[in-house]
């Protein structure tokens, strides 16, 4: 571009029989007038298609990192990571997303907002279905999770945190009962009167210590809500003991003190809302968990590298452009441009312009002033020599 933007001498000496001086060695907007259109119109083209080049080009190609948003949480005992038996959906009896247990017929589920994304009773007694695999994963693997004390995990979890570093959760509750876990007839008083007792006595047995308190698949979202910022809905938060699951994005949440204590049906009850069918009691001092630690899964999300094909191909084009508008100024250039100082100087004494024949560098203002200070030291001088002694 500098090439295209200096001036050949013959367009040097048409420019100073107009008394227009050029610039040589710097890149000057004000050549573009005096150089031919040729010259002109390539400068402009090398212009344009260097502006993508050099804004878009680092864009075309970017990495990408994971920002999970769904996760499983798990209530349990510390037995429950050790191989003790468990009987989904828990010894809460509640399914995820439930305002209520739906005992009698299967896909049916009521959806509380903080209790997570609603699953069907029956697919946690169906090996097939994700909720029950995910239990059972956590049972097998979570003994060798990312240890978390409880302020960690409540600072991790009850948050509208991406899921970046942890995914999976287990809270370790510290059973009251048993260390093993909870019994069903201890959390749960059933009306002889009706056959729920029977019903669940198929899944989960009415003696025998179950070591899972709740499982739940989870969700983080971000959405605009007005102008003032954006709301976060952590679908889990009810189960975690706080009474709302959507908050505005910018608001921090109250850290918890270890031990960190849960009141399970917080949400539900502050909502007015029974989770237990007629017939069916809950034993309010199983209301209360307290959290001992938490077991995380550690992720290792394989970052990626991404490619913005419109960019890619704005950048390919603006360097063919580029190429062939190389290739044409190579070919068609057909006067030398005097680029440097040096260049000039050359030219100028082999070929002496003849309009700036005998004329110095500088310009008026320059010749003005030396021309002021020139007379000032006269004036000056001439003063001192008729001073009397």
């Amino acid at each position: 571009m500098q090439i295209l933007n200096a001036p050949s001498r013959q367009e040097i000496d048409r420019a100073h029989t107009w008394l227009r001086a050029l610039d040589i060695g710097i890149p000057s907007i004000g050549n573009l007038s005096h150089v031919s259109r040729f010259k002109s119109a390539s400068w402009l083209v090398f212009l344009i298609t260097s502006i993508p080049i050099h804004l878009i080009f680092n864009s075309a190609v970017f990495e990408t990192t994971y920002e999970g948003s769904q996760w499983y949480l798990t209530l349990a005992t510390k037995a429950f990571t050790q191989g003790a038996p468990f009987f989904p959906p828990g010894a809460s009896l509640l399914p995820a997303g439930s305002l209520g247990i739906p005992p009698f017929t299967s896909g049916s589920t009521w959806d509380e907002g903080g209790y997570g994304e609603p699953v069907p009773l029956d697919q946690y007694w169906n090996a097939s279905f994700a909720v029950h695999q995910k239990i059972a994963f956590a049972a097998k693997e979570s003994h060798s999770w990312t240890f978390l004390s409880a302020a960690q995990c409540h600072s991790e979890y009850v948050s509208c945190n991406s899921r970046k570093k942890y995914g999976d959760v287990v809270l370790i509750v510290d059973s009251t009962a048993s260390e093993v876990g909870w019994a069903r007839s201890d959390i749960f008083t059933f009306d002889p009167a009706t056959n729920i007792s029977t019903l669940w006595d198929m899944h989960v047995p009415q003696n025998n210590p179950n070591s899972l308190w709740f499982s739940a698949p989870c969700n983080i979202r971000r959405r605009k809500a007005d102008p003032s910022g954006d709301d976060c809905t952590n679908t889990c938060l009810g189960a975690m003991g706080l009474d709302a699951y959507t908050f505005p994005f910018s608001k921090k949440l109250p850290m918890t003190h270890e031990p960190w204590l849960i009141d399970f049906l917080l949400a539900m009850r502050n909502h007015d809302k029974d989770p237990f069918d007629a017939g069916l009691k809950f034993n309010d001092k199983f209301d209360s968990l307290r959290i001992d630690h938490c077991l995380a899964q550690t992720l290792q999300p394989a970052c990626k590298v991404g490619l913005s094909n419109t960019l890619l191909l704005i950048v390919i084009l603006s360097i063919l452009v580029k190429a062939v508008q190389g290739g044409v100024v190579a070919c068609k250039l057909s006067s030398t441009s005097l680029v440097t100082p040096g260049d000039a100087i050359e030219s100028f004494i082999l070929y002496p312009d003849p309009v700036t024949r005998g004329l110095g560098t500088l310009n008026i203002a320059d010749g003005h002033q030396i021309e002021v200070s020139h007379n000032i030291c006269r004036g000056s001088n001439a003063k001192n020599v008729h001073e009397p002694d």
